[in-house]
């Protein structure tokens, strides 16, 4: 059996207490024509004459491919590699879903590679099986199989995965020049560096089995080495990759020393310190105060709670890693590839000065919204309350920050009576420590305006 062929082994089915199975493919890339061609029992092109489904019983149900399975039968058209007899095939594979099964058509035509196993030719989706139509560095390389002797090629790639830290969480994928790729075996080593895509090729090697490996930045999340065994006339490809990004994490707590939870954690570029509104990334806070970024790329970074998104660095405070209210008394963190940072522990300031805003909500006619919401916010905090039998509300602002406040109503029933749904037009204002005078917010426009994140109901 060859391994990098038999795809059945990658499909785990775990059976739980109640007989439930879970499938899983997973394939470890397909090889290339000049390497799965020498570890395949055969290779043909053919038509599929008929599709028909058996049950299969197995000793051991550990782990398995599934219980049913697709045979295949096709008309061979060109034998590549194997001794076939006859002029059809039966094939074996799964049923999809997840299993690994190849979705062959009937009276389609098919390039196929199969391998042995329990007397029967299987093939799967992890091999280099796929519609004949689309098969043509397949059929060159057979056409224009080198001479005997010719050696083996060793070749691939080496590429850095970077996750900016603002903006996507999709990968930045550059492919790595001038990066030194050694192989050693068969008592030989041999030295070269990737090109201008990140590419790099030994030929002529002698057939046996070598060691190669990308000269990466130590770190657990490189995958800079490789054991392949090649053939004459025969290849093998890997790819190499580069992962800069570290972990960091941490706790936060308060001045008594207990976890805050549900709090947002910032995460900036030094350089975007003294911008009125930095941008970045940010975590929240778990149930225990903990905290974690994920493959934040080498630099140096602040971290902290309000960074991001408010319109001053006091509105609300900002606090800084590992408890100040200033850049200038902040730890800097700067982060090394294949460094994880962990225990960044932040102590939270002291509550900010706050003062109390209250008013009362009316409708038109001057009487009370009894059933109205009031919000408070200036993008980083929003704070809502409801009014009283009275259209009364109090809430509570940090003393130097601006605002907007607003009321709206949800058209609630009362009693026989369903009320519009109507909003007050915003008030902007600065908070003092002054004593505010009461504010009157009258409901004069048809619709609830207000933020998509406020709940949904008067609080």
């Amino acid at each position: 059996m060859h391994s990098r062929m038999l795809w059945w082994c990658l499909t785990a089915v775990v059976l739980s207490l109640a007989s439930t199975d879970v499938r899983a493919c997973q394939c470890a890339g397909s090889p290339k024509p000049c390497e799965a061609f020498w570890e395949t029992d055969a290779v043909f092109t053919g038509t599929v004459k008929s599709l028909s489904v058996i049950s299969v019983e197995r000793g051991d149900r550990t782990f398995t491919y599934g219980t049913q399975q697709l045979v295949v039968r096709l008309q061979i058209a060109d034998i590549f590699r194997g001794e076939l007899v006859g002029s059809e095939v039966e094939v074996i594979t799964g049923m999809g879903g997840g299993d690994c099964g190849y979705d062959f058509k009937r009276g389609k035509q098919y390039l196929v590679y199969a391998s042995k196993f329990e007397n029967h030719l299987h093939t799967g989706i992890c091999t280099r099986t796929r519609l004949l139509s689309e098969a043509s560095d397949d059929l060159k390389f057979f056409y224009n199989m080198p001479a005997i002797g010719s050696g083996s090629i060793i070749a691939g790639s080496v590429h850095r995965y970077l996750l900016p830290l603002e903006g996507s969480e999709r990968f930045q994928v550059t492919p790595l020049s001038a990066v030194k790729v050694t192989v050693d075996g068969s008592g030989k080593h041999f030295e070269a560096e990737t090109d201008q895509n990140g590419k790099f090729e030994f030929t002529r090697l002698e057939p046996g089995t070598y060691k190669v490996r990308a000269a990466l930045p130590p770190s657990p999340r490189n995958y800079g080495e490789s054991e392949v065994t090649v053939v004459d006339r025969g290849c093998a490809y890997r790819d190499f990759v580069n992962h800069p990004g570290v972990n960091i994490s941490g706790k936060v707590v308060d001045q008594s020393g207990k976890a805050a939870a549900g709090l947002k954690i910032d995460l900036i570029n030094a350089n975007e310190t003294m911008a009125v509104s930095p941008k970045g990334k940010w975590r929240f806070t778990t149930a225990e105060g903990l905290y974690s970024f994920e493959n934040v790329p080498p630099g140096d970074y602040f971290l902290g709670i309000n960074l991001i998104n408010s319109r001053d660095s006091k509105c609300p405070p900002r606090t800084y890693y590992p408890g100040v209210a200033d850049s200038s008394a902040a730890t800097l963190i700067t982060i090394k590839e294949g460094q994880d940072l962990n225990d960044l522990n932040i102590k939270l300031l002291p509550d900010a000065d706050e003062v109390e805003i209250e008013g009362t909500v009316v409708w038109l006619n001057g009487t009370p919204a009894t059933h109205a919401a009031v919000s408070l916010n200036n993008r980083i905090m929003n704070r809502q309350t409801g009014t009283d039998s009275s259209g009364r509300f109090v809430l509570k602002g940090v003393a130097g920050c601006t605002y907007q406040i607003m009321s709206f109503t949800y058209g609630v029933r009362v009693g026989t009576i369903i009320e519009e749904m109507r909003h007050s037009e915003p008030l902007t204002l600065t908070l003092t420590r002054q004593t505010q005078p009461p504010l009157k917010l009258v409901l004069t426009t048809p619709g609830t305006m207000h933020r998509d994140d406020e709940p949904k109901s008067p609080r």
